[in-house]
């Protein structure tokens, strides 16, 4: 499951935003996908691409900060999450002054059920170095079919809701991010975004995750 996270400045203010969805840059050198791509107005999730879209006001990123490694947790249920050591964002906002947004999608992980991959089976290092070499992986799911069909690569039909919770403002900061005073700060909005997201999830959990196995989770 990709949950996104906005870094954004304009709804700190109420004013109008454009977003742009964050995409690995494999996809913008693919014949035929760079075009829908640069057509749905998605953006490079490369640091120099997010600091030049979020130094300009009103611009907005999405970012699925989980990537590659999140999607083959998902499993119906859960809310599995890669986020404890994902800083990458944290300090973009720290050098736009971007505001950090956390967002969560409810039901993302109940429209596929997964194929259960034995660790260290061939198909397991194959999925690994498909996410070292190319940046993504695709999980072994099944669906729905037509017609109704139990079996097939549709998904299910399921609600999906996205709550957007309270922005967590970020001071622009002009120092070096990767010293210690740097590292404290990256830390401490980290904690404040990452508190922020659960306590989105235990506001609307019980409305949105009534069939979940489990809560909340930060497993990496």
């Amino acid at each position: 499951m990709e949950l996104f996270r906005v870094s954004q400045r304009a709804l700190a203010i109420g004013a109008a935003c454009v977003f742009a969805a964050g995409t690995i840059s494999l996809n913008f050198i693919t014949p035929v996908v760079r075009e829908f791509c640069l057509m749905h107005g998605m953006c490079d999730v490369r640091r120099d691409t997010m600091v030049e879209l979020l130094s300009t006001p009103g611009r907005a990123v999405m970012v699925a900060i989980g990537g590659a490694a999140e999607a083959l947790l998902a499993a119906p249920g859960t809310t599995h999450l890669i986020l404890n050591k994902r800083k990458g964002f944290v300090r973009v906002a720290l050098t736009t002054g971007a505001h950090l947004v956390p967002v969560l999608s409810f039901g993302e992980n109940d429209i596929f059920d997964p194929i259960a991959v034995e660790k260290h089976s061939l198909i397991w290092y194959s999925q690994q170095l498909t996410k070292t070499t190319l940046g993504f992986c695709v999980p072994l799911f099944m669906g729905t079919g037509l017609l109704g069909y139990p079996l097939g690569l549709l998904p299910k039909p399921r609600p999906l809701v996205t709550v957007v919770g309270k922005p967590v403002p970020v001071p622009k900061w002009q120092g070096d991010l990767h010293s210690p005073e740097g590292r404290q700060l990256a830390d401490k909005y980290h904690t404040l975004y990452v508190t922020a997201l659960k306590d989105l999830y235990n506001q609307h959990k019980d409305l949105y995750a009534l069939d979940r196995t489990s809560s909340l989770k930060l497993v990496a």
